[in-house]
């Protein structure tokens, strides 16, 4: 697991592997996206839509240091 986390923080990842990594429902994930968590691309209209791991993290530790 610790290796798939590791090989995760350097790629991108969709939705559902960016809601199981965190352990929560990809419904949080939109309302995450909503509040300015970075998408590292969008294609399709959005239907394609990929996040870079360490910028998701670096996010949220800024959220949570704002509060």
């Amino acid at each position: 697991l610790w290796k798939e986390r590791k090989k995760m923080n350097k790629s991108l990842i969709s939705t559902s592997q960016l809601s199981k990594y965190f352990g929560v429902t990809r419904q949080a994930i939109y309302k995450w996206r909503k509040k300015g968590m970075p998408v590292f691309i969008k294609h399709n209209n959005g239907k394609l839509i990929r996040y870079e791991l360490d910028a998701v993290i670096e996010w949220i530790n800024r959220e949570r240091d704002e509060r």
